[in-house]
């Protein structure tokens, strides 16, 4: 393991969670005083700063975003985003570390349809173009969504029900509360 493989993972815009096991190496790797060092200095001769908080890395450019890259950077994660608004919805204390099960993830939305019909929009949106979709597609689509962008892991490779929340989702939920209405304020 080296800088570069680092640095290769996380110039493509992923996050790396120190609790998933896909990337287990590269976070024990980060968590190395020294090694966090020289690769933040090097990231920065090449116009990036390297974070490291909450128990997830990511680069991040210097400076100001330009119209072009932040249409980019919506475009990019707006799946997560909506993703993870969903799951913020169905399941109010979800954090990193805990767990999520799919069938008991339906079950909820199934509980919450009837009073909210918000859910089912957003949920469609994930598969907007399929046309008339059923009810797994759109959860298989969810947890896609959310794999893609290493937010969650299954649990075991026996067990395709069980998923463990990753520590980036902090990430993707700083976002969703900064563009949420501040509540409770005139």
């Amino acid at each position: 393991m080296d800088i570069a493989s680092v640095f290769e993972i996380l110039s493509q815009g992923k996050i790396i969670s120190s609790n998933s096991k896909k990337y287990s190496e590269y976070t024990r790797h980060l968590m190395d005083d020294e090694i966090f060092d020289e690769f933040y200095e090097a990231a920065s001769t090449l116009g990036y700063i390297l974070h490291g908080e909450g128990g997830y890395f990511y680069l991040s450019k210097k400076g100001q975003m330009n119209k072009e890259e932040i249409e980019s950077y919506i475009t990019k994660h707006k799946d997560a985003i909506l993703a993870i608004s969903i799951l913020r919805q169905l399941r109010p204390q979800l954090d990193r570390g805990s767990y999520i099960v799919y069938t008991d993830l339906i079950h909820e939305y199934k509980m919450q349809e009837k009073e909210d019909s918000s859910i089912a929009n957003r949920l469609n949106m994930l598969v907007s173009g399929k046309g008339n979709v059923d009810l797994k597609s759109a959860f298989d689509a969810l947890f896609d969504r959310l794999r893609k962008f290493d937010l969650i892991e299954r649990v075991g490779d026996h067990d395709q029900d069980k998923y463990k929340v990753l520590d980036a989702i902090d990430y993707y939920v700083k976002m969703i509360e900064l563009s949420e209405p501040n509540k409770g304020k005139s």
